[in-house]
């Protein structure tokens, strides 16, 4: 049988939001679902969040409707990560080319 590949892997910490948000030119309500990465400290942070990624000049996110979180794992061959990655100093900087 043959040795698997090594893999890189990294569980990633997420919110999944549903939001009320307002069609400015229909003036339609509706819900809409985002994942974002991170975890919100309340509803408003997360709306502002939301609001600053998200809003359009004809969609605007008006209230948070649900949240939940979301623990995913990713995971990549170490070859690609090595081609991807960024190389880091002893304090996780960025090393300059």
């Amino acid at each position: 049988m043959p040795r698997s590949k090594n893999m890189v892997t990294r569980t990633i910490v997420g919110t999944e939001v549903t939001l009320l948000a307002l069609d400015t030119v229909s003036a339609e309500p509706q819900n809409v679902t985002y994942t974002l990465s991170g975890k919100f400290k309340d509803s408003k942070a997360l709306l502002k969040a939301v609001q600053r990624k998200f809003d359009t000049d004809t969609l605007k996110h008006v209230s948070v409707v649900s949240t939940s979180a979301v623990n995913q794992l990713y995971g990549m061959d170490e070859s690609d990560f090595i081609a991807h990655a960024v190389k880091l100093d002893d304090n996780r900087k960025p090393i300059e080319a």
